[in-house]
């Protein structure tokens, strides 16, 4: 007769080579329908054909770097435009990133080479810490300087171009925020299982803790926010392209999973909280 059912997941482990493994899953990896990985595993289910499957340590610790690597990144210009989004006091959250910003110089490429070696051991990739500082400064601190040193010599010029650079800087915010959630929303679809629940506590946890500081010193609301910003909005961006420096790769790497769907849970986990805490000022 024939045969007409089977299993929807198949799994052979190989206790000799657990790297060896095999499996295969119907219809595909992803339970979304508008993913690419919802039916890409229909074909070869059908024909009884089964996919490898990574069992090393080194492939999970990759990821544990990922989000060390995310978590050492600075807020940047995101933490200051949903501090302005959030009524909050824009003023402090600037100055915080200025900060915060040249000291990611340092801090940044030394944490990711301190992670990487006390995570990975023997198998951690060479990190060039000079390239990871250099890069830092260009996409952190440079901008930040050249704002400071127009602010303080050219405050005419910067007055004026204020309320204009205000609304391209709004249009260009929503359209990389766009732009960040077309390119990342397969990866996003793929891994929110296993990284969006660790993702967003850590989101939601920083974001209090900041609150729970500034209210902590006597600080307005307005202040306390612009601190739970700061403290709970990291740069996925700059995330991607530290992780990128790390492998010399271009894309998302292994290291960079985390960076790539942070990037979208973070607005999902700040943008309501900036909308339920907008008139507390």
């Amino acid at each position: 007769f024939a045969n007409v059912h089977a299993a929807g997941l198949r799994v052979v482990y190989d206790f000799a080579d657990l790297d060896g493994s095999v499996m295969m899953v119907a219809t595909g990896q992803s339970g979304h329908p508008f993913s690419r990985y919802y039916d890409h595993l229909a074909s070869p289910w059908a024909r009884g054909d089964m996919i490898p499957m990574s069992m090393k340590d080194e492939d999970a610790a990759a990821g544990a770097v990922g989000v060390m690597i995310l978590s050492f990144c600075p807020g940047g210009v995101t933490s200051n435009m949903l501090t302005r989004f959030a009524q909050a006091n824009v003023a402090l959250s600037i100055t915080l990133t200025a900060v915060v910003s040249l000291l990611s110089v340092i801090t940044v490429p030394l944490l990711t080479a301190w992670a990487a070696k006390e995570t990975l051991g023997a198998e951690a990739p060479a990190i060039d810490v000079t390239s990871i500082a250099i890069a830092m400064f260009m996409i952190t601190a440079l901008p930040v300087i050249i704002g400071l040193l127009v602010s303080q010599y050219a405050s005419g010029f910067a007055a004026r171009i204020e309320g204009f650079m205000y609304k391209l800087a709004s249009v260009l915010f929503v359209v990389i925020t766009v732009a960040a959630l077309a390119t990342n929303w397969d990866l996003f679809i793929t891994n929110i299982g296993t990284l969006g629940p660790l993702l967003i506590t850590l989101n939601i946890l920083l974001l209090l803790i900041g609150s729970a500081i500034g209210r902590l010193m006597g600080l307005t609301w307005a202040d306390a926010k612009a601190i739970a910003l700061e403290l709970g909005v990291q740069n996925a961006t700059l995330g991607i392209t530290v992780a990128g420096l790390i492998t010399a790769s271009e894309g998302i790497s292994e290291y960079a999973v985390a960076s790539g769907v942070y990037g979208i849970t973070m607005y999902i986990v700040t943008l309501p909280g900036i909308w339920l805490t907008r008139g507390k000022t």
